[in-house]
């Protein structure tokens, strides 16, 4: 394995590390290019989980992705939509890079936990924002091929800024003294699904007593109402925070390893084959 960590725009402290399969010898010249997965840590926006950064790069190795972590803009940065501007930045530099990173270009996926759940779902429904066209001097024509991602993955995802949000999260998008309901609106996702909004694996467990549940559901509920391809598991029991929800990310703690929960891996590596081969199309 190769790990590489790149600057993703100049007017931002966030970096984006790439762990890439070390093909070699004769494994290189037969190398397909592979899948690219960019993970988005949680943390409120207010810092960054480790438990959901590296260890989740290595099972998705296994799966034959290439996978990046992008430490993206949180606390007082996180305003003015500087945690999309890194996210939608890093989406272009891997295109620039395909080749360099040995990635399909049109088969690169967001995969985030709570509120880098909420910025995962974002890549899907922010691309072509009229504030990120303009921040990124992106041309609106190009947009889609640049900056959208092809699936996303939502473990826990922060989405809604109505009843059942995660407050703190959604405040902490909004400037200072600015947090209104027009403004949380602004960053409430379930209402930016379009018809163009790329296929999403979620993943919940039911009595998640942080980001509740109806997040997950609301999400899906809007990608239904547009035909959008999902994917959609709540498992019955686990606390917040579960990454992998095994021994390596239970930080020995018996109540983060849940059995069930921990086989989303092995779904979402499926949910990544599937629309890599074209399988889900709306």
């Amino acid at each position: 394995m190769k790990q590489t960590t790149y600057s993703v725009r100049p007017e931002s402290p966030a970096t984006l590390t790439a762990y890439l399969q070390d093909d070699t010898g004769r494994l290189k010249q037969g190398s397909p290019a592979r899948p690219a997965l960019l993970v988005c840590p949680g943390g409120g926006y207010v810092n960054l989980s480790e438990r959901e950064a590296e260890p989740v790069v290595f099972p998705f190795l296994a799966a034959g992705c290439n996978v990046f972590v992008l430490t993206y803009s949180t606390r007082e940065n996180a305003r003015q939509y500087h945690p999309f501007l890194d996210l939608f930045a890093a989406i272009r530099l891997l295109r620039e890079r395909k080749d360099e990173f040995s990635i399909h270009p049109e088969q690169i996926f967001t995969l985030g936990f709570s509120a880098g759940g909420h910025l995962a779902a974002a890549g899907g429904v922010f691309w072509n924002h009229p504030v990120v066209l303009r921040k990124l001097a992106q041309d609106p024509k190009t947009a889609s091929e640049r900056l959208r991602p092809n699936g996303l993955i939502l473990c826990y995802p922060v989405i809604t800024a109505g009843p059942f949000a995660h407050r703190d999260s959604i405040t902490q998008l909004c400037e200072p003294g600015q947090d209104s309901p027009e403004q949380r609106q602004a960053f409430s996702l379930e209402h930016f699904v379009s018809d163009a909004t790329p296929p999403a694996f979620l993943w919940h467990t039911a009595n998640d007593p942080v980001v509740p549940v109806q997040n997950s559901l609301l999400f899906a509920q809007a990608l239904s109402a547009h035909r959008i391809p999902f994917e959609l598991h709540i498992y019955p029991d686990g606390p917040h925070g579960l990454s992998l929800a095994n021994r390596e990310t239970s930080i020995k703690n018996p109540a983060m390893e849940k059995e069930d929960a921990a086989d989303w891996v092995r779904l979402a590596g499926r949910f990544i084959r599937r629309v890599c081969n074209g399988e889900l199309k709306r």
